[in-house]
């Protein structure tokens, strides 16, 4: 994926890693590009989505999906978005501290997957399941 506009989460600089692209078709037609971005040992961690009006391209960087931050800190390190029926995602995050060498793992969090103005993706009730 070629982003003119590298993306960041908002607190701190660009990102030079991105990973785990999990492509969605949105309710309008238009081609959602989720990934994540930055290191997965930290909380700056984060999923963002990109968009497409062609399967092929280019796809243009939108806006994180998932932070720390927009999650109120219930989910640390959003990462690793994946859409199942169409309608849900799971992801993975923080929890018991950030870094196994202080303790924390990385657990599975759910929640349902919704669209505004057709093609602008948001996640409701992202739960823990452990």
């Amino acid at each position: 994926m070629s982003i003119p506009n590298p993306p960041h989460n908002g607190s701190e600089k660009t990102v030079s890693t991105i990973e785990n692209p999990e492509l969605a078709v949105a309710p309008d037609g238009t081609y959602v590009l989720f990934f994540s971005a930055g290191n997965y040992g930290t909380s700056h961690y984060f999923t963002g989505y990109a968009t497409s009006k062609t399967l092929y391209g280019p796809y243009q960087y939108v806006a994180p999906l998932l932070t720390t931050h927009s999650t109120g800190g219930n989910v640390v390190g959003p990462g690793g978005l994946d859409v199942f029926g169409g309608t849900h995602v799971m992801l993975h995050g923080w929890v018991n501290g950030i870094g196994y060498h202080r303790g924390g793992h990385r657990a599975l969090y759910t929640g349902r997957l919704l669209w505004k103005n057709g093609h602008h993706p948001y996640i409701e009730n992202l739960k823990l399941n452990q």
